[in-house]
């Protein structure tokens, strides 16, 4: 009974000191056999996990020089014998192994080995007692319990970073807005993980592969121009392409271009580099990049706690950010999500507006439309009245103004200044009667022949009489027609000289109004007389009145800078509101043609007459 005690206790300290060594778990573990291997009189050890009927792995051997490219002949036939052990939770002997005929194969079951089943081997001589096989399986006892607690630690640690996980997506959750959502997560993420500078950049959601920053530790305005931003957005456009976390430093092995996270480091830095990407059903929408000292590499722990991170974020983050944008935008990308049903996902845009044009040439061609002369238009009197100035003169006072309506023979437009006229009638009668008495003296004293010379110069003066009295009579300019003035604001003129035939006022005479169109030179050609159209004028937009054409003016006149032809229409509607001088625009139709010849006849005109087509 001593005896086993004190090889129990040999057991514990030998086991107790090979565990509390530093190093990996493979490293503990071979420590492990070599100490078995001590106590069980085992000349090597090897532990196996089943991870499946036909798969075993060899998690760790003692000696390690004994394994190398090929494994010994009597691991592989323990790995063999690995699930019948297991299955059966009993030892296993294996005798008569070639090449190690005076020794044994010892295989013993392991409770637990991580998430798998295993055993553990030695390979023991012929001779060893049933004392040293007991040590061996209590000290495989002992392995097995290394082994759960091993599993413990990895299971607290994982705990523990599920928990900051979650810490970090509620205080994501929390944020009302895109904005603070993403400034909750770049600041909590350079809080746990000591990070100097955390990143968020996310994709247009319509559709791009240009990374946008988002969010900036430490930042709470972005300068986008600075050159810092533009190579973080490089490394996160280098994650996202590939599609896999980027590190630098990274593992020489490791099958990712790091190339921009290197150059960021380098200009930057130095510092150890992380981007990951942000994932959703259809694939990466950002990226995290974290930099931190250079002498703090990121290790695969703290990658998969950010990648959990990340995948408890990602749905907030997306969401926020395609709620929180403009609603066009979210119009946009609505419209995109629900044609890509139709067309498919990619190149959503450029399928729908292939097809939009298509349908468009096809509508342009099949349909037609209406052709349409246009041009300014004028209201006009059907007839209108230019009063003139009668004789050379000057204007003493104008009575009436454009707009002022006047009546036929009664109102009076203005007065000319008749002073002269009657001096020079005064001196026109005093020639006439003097002639007069000339005339008869010499008729007494018979001369005959002066008689009659001052008979003419009486008729002289008599038809100057005349002229000057009807002058007169003309210094008062009478309206010829009843109407309206529409021209003549002469009033600045009073006391100036006119010229006799110079127009003073002209008068739309009651009645009828017209409507007059100036018509481009090309489209002269289509316009023919009896073709209808409308006009709309400034005063009353809303109101379309129809017209019809009944003359075309032979003679082009520029206007502008460029040709037009005058038009005459008559009003087949005159509302009472319509006045003389009203504009606006016409219309003229001048028939049917494809809406491909509407929409492209200007250009096409045009081509022809460049290239004489």
């Amino acid at each position: 009974m001593t005896h086993s005690t004190t090889g129990h206790q040999d057991a514990a300290h030998l086991v107790r000191h090979a565990t509390q060594g530093e190093g990996s778990s493979t490293q503990i573990l071979s420590r492990l056999l070599e100490v078995q291997a001590q106590l069980g009189e085992a000349t090597a050890g090897a532990v196996l996990r089943l991870v499946s009927e036909k798969d075993v792995d060899i998690l760790a051997a003692w000696p390690e020089s004994q394994v190398g490219r090929t494994v010994p002949l009597w691991i592989a036939r323990a790995a063999e014998a690995a699930p019948q052990v297991v299955r059966d939770a009993q030892p296993l002997r294996i005798d008569a192994v070639p090449g190690t005929e005076d020794a044994r194969i010892e295989v013993i079951p392991l409770a637990h080995l991580g998430e798998s089943h295993g055993v553990v081997a030695f390979l023991v001589p012929m001779t060893t007692d049933v004392g040293s096989l007991r040590r061996l399986e209590l000290a495989s006892t002992v392995l097995g319990l290394h082994q759960l607690r091993l599993d413990l630690v990895r299971r607290q640690t994982e705990s523990a970073r599920l928990t900051r996980a979650v810490d970090v997506a509620a205080s994501v959750s929390e944020a009302p807005r895109f904005k603070a959502a993403a400034l909750a997560l770049v600041g909590e993420v350079a809080a746990h993980w000591r990070a100097e500078r955390a990143s968020l950049g996310m994709l247009p959601p319509g559709g791009g592969s240009y990374v946008r920053i988002e969010a900036m530790s430490n930042t709470d305005k972005l300068v986008r121009k600075m050159q810092l931003v533009r190579d973080i957005e490089s490394v996160m456009e280098e994650c996202i392409d590939q599609d896999i976390e980027v590190m630098h430093p990274s593992p020489p092995d490791a099958p990712v271009i790091a190339r921009e996270a290197r150059e960021l480091s380098d200009r930057h830095g130095p510092t150890s580099v992380l981007s990951l990407p942000l994932r959703d059903p259809e694939g990466p929408v950002g990226a995290l990049t974290v930099e931190r000292a250079a002498d703090e590499p990121f290790v695969a722990e703290e990658v998969e706690a950010l990648r959990l991170v990340l995948e408890l974020c990602t749905a907030r983050l997306t969401q926020a950010h395609q709620v929180d944008r403009w609603f066009g935008a979210r119009l946009a990308s609505w419209s995109r999500r629900s044609l890509a049903t139709i067309v498919g996902p990619e190149h959503t845009w450029a399928k729908v507006a292939v097809a939009l044009l298509g349908l468009l040439v096809l509508i342009s061609v099949l349909v037609r439309g209406t052709d349409y002369a246009t041009g300014q238009a004028v209201v006009q009197p059907e007839s209108r009245r230019v009063v003139p100035a009668p004789y050379d003169g000057y204007l003493r006072v104008v009575h009436v103004r454009a707009g002022d309506a006047v009546v036929s023979g009664e109102t009076v437009l203005a007065e000319l200044d008749d002073s002269t006229l009657r001096l020079e009638l005064s001196d026109a009668r005093a020639e006439r009667r003097s002639a007069e008495t000339r005339g008869d003296a010499f008729r007494s004293a018979g001369k005959i022949a002066d008689a009659q010379i001052a008979d003419a110069q009486v008729d002289e003066a008599d038809a100057r009489i005349r002229l000057l009295e009807h002058r007169l009579a003309q210094s008062k300019l009478i309206a010829p027609t009843s109407g309206m003035v529409i021209s003549g604001d002469v009033d600045r003129l009073e006391g100036s000289p006119v010229r006799n035939g110079q127009p003073l006022f002209e008068i739309a005479s009651d009645g009828a109004l017209m409507v007059e169109l100036a018509t481009p030179e090309a489209r002269i050609g289509d316009v023919q007389i009896g073709h209808r159209g409308e006009i709309t004028l400034s005063s009353a937009p809303s109101t379309r009145i129809p017209i019809e054409i009944e003359r075309i003016e032979p003679i082009a006149v520029p206007v502008e800078g460029s040709n037009v032809f005058r038009l005459r229409a008559t009003l087949l509607e005159s509302p009472e509101w319509l006045k003389p001088g009203m504009e606006g625009i016409g219309r003229v139709d001048v028939g049917e043609r494809s809406l491909a010849r509407l929409w492209t006849r200007d250009l096409v005109n045009w081509v022809r007459m460049r290239l004489w087509l």
